[in-house]
Formats: C-alpha cells, sequence, structure tokens
C-alpha cells in the first residue's frame, strides 16, 4: 500500500517541484512533495495519478475536519471517472491540516 497527503501550503517555498504560494494544496507521498495546485481536487488527482503504478485496486479516503461533502462527491466522482475499475472507499478522519489522506492499494 502507498499513503497520499493532500494539504495546503502555510507559507511561500521554492522547491523541486516548483514555486509554492502560501495556501496552494500540496500533495505529500512518503513525505515528498510531489504536486501543487491552486485546486484540492486536482491537487489529490495529480497525485494519485503519480503514485498508481497500473495494479491497483482500492483507494480509500480519510476526510479531514472540514471538508466539505460536495468537495468529497466531486473527488469521489473524478477519481471514479478517470481510474474506472478501482474501488473508493471514504472514511471520516476528522484529522486537521490535512482535508484529504489517502491510501493505495
Amino acid at each position: 500500500a502507498k499513503s497520499g497527503e493532500i494539504t495546503q501550503a502555510v507559507r511561500d517555498a521554492n522547491l523541486h517541484v516548483g514555486k509554492i504560494k502560501k495556501g496552494a494544496y500540496i500533495g505529500l507521498c512518503n513525505g515528498d512533495v510531489r504536486v501543487v495546485s491552486a485546486n484540492i481536487i486536482d491537487a489529490a488527482i495529480d497525485l494519485i495519478r503519480d503514485m498508481m503504478e497500473g495494479h491497483e485496486e482500492v483507494i480509500t479516503f480519510y476526510t479531514g475536519k472540514g471538508i466539505e461533502s460536495n468537495t468529497v462527491d466531486q473527488l469521489k466522482e473524478r477519481v471514479s471517472q478517470l481510474f474506472s475499475g478501482i474501488d473508493i472507499e471514504i472514511h471520516k478522519g476528522g484529522q486537521p491540516l490535512y482535508p484529504f489522506i489517502f491510501s493505495i492499494e
């Protein structure tokens, strides 16, 4: 299983993925910043694409404290469209600072 996290930048930074503005959504895999986006859904999709190898069967999302249900629904729909045949599980994690934590198996 691989794990990914989506969070927001707390300050401007310049990393190997490029410039990151405060408030941008960043996607991390194994602690490494892999994607940056102004949109939370795009950040999650880009990170999933980066992590996928082609044989995965399940993505399990843990939603963070304060994440809106329509955002969760939009993400689930996009993942279903882009990665057909993958099972999607969603659980309320309630974690602060990370709107989405997920595992791909």
